[in-house]
């Protein structure tokens, strides 16, 4: 059986506001979170290694458009790998330019 988390532990898990989580499921960011028969969430093992994915692009300074972009993308990587790497190459050079000033 797999096990299955709530809003609470994958809170807790990342140090994030339930009302965060809410937010990156309305913006297409966690798909498919199934609720129960009470209406709780549901999250898996695929919403954590997504939230460990959108934790990593964040602290780039990717935006919430950039990230919903990158996952558009990811669900054809053959066909949008050039879409893929041109938005990573993006972010690399702001990243650059940040540096810099810093």
């Amino acid at each position: 059986m797999m096990h299955t988390y709530t809003i609470r532990e994958i809170s807790e898990l990342f140090s994030l506001p339930a009302s965060t989580l809410r937010y990156y499921e309305s913006e297409g960011l966690l798909p498919l979170v199934e609720k129960n028969s009470s209406g709780q969430r549901i999250y898996t093992k695929e919403h954590i290694d997504r939230l460990q994915c959108i934790n990593c692009f964040k602290r780039t300074g990717m935006t919430i458009p950039q990230l919903r972009k990158f996952f558009e993308y990811e669900t054809d990587e053959a066909l949008y790998i050039n879409d893929i790497i041109q938005l990573l190459e993006d972010q690399e050079k702001q990243l650059d330019e940040k540096l810099r000033q810093l």
